[in-house]
């Protein structure tokens, strides 16, 4: 006979009917993979001569991937996932179920029980609300739920302490004044070590982002941990600037970037459904890290031990704590949706993409040149005063700044990356990003005009880090929501070159300001007026759908 296979996609984003036909001569052979009772318990198998037709019919799903986006990739991905192929040449093979006919709006359901993996599985759907998820999402026979996808929960508290460990990096200012004190150099020379070190993390995040789908993220993970933990340690040595130079400024500082590349794109497949949040917790225990074994070198080791001890002492631990997070990241499966979730809970005001954009199609777009701008003069106002707030509160007469800015400075950073990430969950990604640079605005002249009272120095420090820190979470969430989390470690890793940027920038140019004018207010005020050239670029940056629509 000829059994004809037809697939109907109806009501693909606003109504769009398409009907593709393939016809195959099926004929019987002997040599059958499957037995009967085989056929009956995983669906209806046909043998088909795929010489001419499967190739042809193969081509024009590919077609249709490449124009529906991301919705008609899931379904040629299925549909190619759907037959299986013998051993002579390609000839023999099948689909389960025979037929897909069309349900419901957004359903396209099969008859057949649910087979094992690798073949085609009934009882899912397509949600054009979301094109996100071929099978239906949380239901029994949703291959990617919970119960057989693994306990999301893991790979997220392996991002959390693997970002711990790399923030330490920040703690940098703690080591300052034993090496100076020891060797004579210059605070300049000092401070060198750490811009060549955010300069390295942002240009190796990058980097990581290419190997991702090639090395792995644990891999990767592991790697960056080995580097980080091995800069602190070989740190201990430091005789000469030069190696100091090497050892913290580029092996650290490569290991934190490759490491801090991996945490953001895994939790972003784990949770969909609260991304801002998880997100948010990931890189919230970057923030945390500096305040968590800042002081413990500040207070404990470096008094009692000695600067070589303590970056000994801490390379040891590094290593340890990192190499646990790395195993505890395990990449989410293609597809994988919560159990229960429903993609069309999320929230109006969180816009997401219908498709993977790739790193050169999202520099095509001018919506991230608004983002990167935004990012750039956000960060650079929040990291040119946090450079800056143990002189100034110095300066205001404020005791024991340099405890309170990093106790109090890390607690902000954390919240501020936990809570606006859930914010934004809610309120919308830009949305919260708007309220944070504009909130910035206001409390950096205010912190300059009343930081001499101790109460508000620490309620402005703490606002300060806070909108900081939910830069950095929010606009990870934001670009996976505008591009998708296929090319997210490449496509977040040039946007976050915006940062690398500011770190590089913001320290020195506040220098600046305060060499040329003797005080620090137009540092204040002047990273109020990026704040608020950040906000413009906010609402000027429209989601990539909106663009094309347009």
């Amino acid at each position: 006979g000829e059994p004809q296979l037809f697939l109907l996609i109806k009501n693909l984003r606003g109504g769009i009917e398409v009907t593709k036909h393939a016809e195959f001569e099926s004929r019987r052979t002997a040599e059958e993979d499957f037995s009967d009772d085989d056929a009956r318990r995983h669906g209806v198998w046909f043998d088909v001569d795929f010489s001419e037709e499967f190739p042809r019919f193969m081509r024009d799903m590919e077609e249709f991937g490449m124009k529906f986006g991301r919705l008609g990739e899931e379904v040629s991905r299925e549909m190619r996932r759907a037959f299986r192929f013998g051993g002579d040449g390609g000839r023999r093979g099948g689909l389960a179920g025979g037929v897909l006919p069309a349900g419901q709006r957004g359903d396209c359901r099969a008859t057949a029980p649910a087979p094992p993996t690798g073949t085609a599985r009934p009882g899912g759907r397509v949600d054009s609300s979301a094109g996100a998820n071929f099978y239906g999402a949380g239901s029994q026979e949703n291959p990617m739920a919970d119960s057989q996808a693994g306990n999301r929960w893991l790979p997220l508290i392996g991002g959390t302490m693997l970002n711990v460990v790399l923030g330490s990096f920040y703690a940098w200012s703690v080591f300052v004044l034993p090496l100076e004190g020891e060797f004579g150099w210059a605070r300049e020379q000092t401070s060198t070590t750490f811009s060549i070190g955010i300069f390295t993390m942002a240009v190796t995040f990058v980097l990581a982002g290419r190997l991702h789908a090639t090395v792995g993220f644990r891999t990767l993970a592991a790697v960056g941990g080995l580097l980080f933990s091995g800069g602190f340690f070989l740190a201990s040595y430091t005789t000469s600037l030069a190696w100091l130079y090497v050892t913290y400024g580029l092996i650290a500082g490569a290991g934190n970037g490759i490491g801090y590349s991996i945490a953001i794109p895994v939790v972003s497949k784990w949770f969909p459904d609260r991304r801002g949040l998880a997100i948010g917790i990931a890189v919230g225990g970057y923030g945390a890290g500096s305040g968590v074994f800042g002081p413990i070198a500040d207070e404990l080791l470096i008094p009692g031990q000695g600067w070589e001890a303590t970056f000994r002492i801490y390379g040891i631990v590094f290593l340890v704590i990192s190499m646990v997070g790395a195993w505890l990241l395990k990449p989410a499966p293609d597809g994988y949706a919560p159990e229960g979730w429903d993609p069309s809970q999320l929230k109006a005001a969180v816009t997401r993409t219908v498709r993977d954009f790739t790193p050169s199609e999202m520099l095509r777009g001018s919506a991230f040149y608004f983002l990167f701008l935004a990012y750039f003069m956000g960060a650079i106002a929040g990291l040119g005063l946090i450079s800056q707030l143990v002189p100034f509160g110095t300066e205001a007469g404020i005791g024991s700044v340099a405890l309170i800015g990093l106790v109090v400075g890390a607690v902000g950073n954390t919240v501020g990356r936990v809570l606006s990430g859930a914010m934004s969950d809610n309120l919308g990604r830009l949305n919260v990003l708007r309220l944070m640079v504009l909130v910035s605005a206001v409390a950096m002249p205010l912190l300059y005009l009343l930081g001499s009272s101790v109460a508000f120095f620490v309620l402005g420090v703490f606002a300060v880090y806070f909108c900081y820190g939910a830069l950095l979470a929010v606009f990870a969430a934001t670009s996976a929501d505008f591009y998708g989390t296929k090319h997210l470690g490449v496509n977040y890793g040039l946007l976050f070159l915006a940062w690398g940027l500011a770190a590089v920038v913001g320290a020195r140019l506040a220098g600046l300001v305060f060499d040329t004018f003797g005080n620090y207010q137009w540092a204040f005020f002047g990273a109020a007026v990026l704040s608020i050239g950040s906000l413009v670029c906010l609402y000027l940056a429209k989601p990539p759908a909106a663009e094309e629509a347009a």
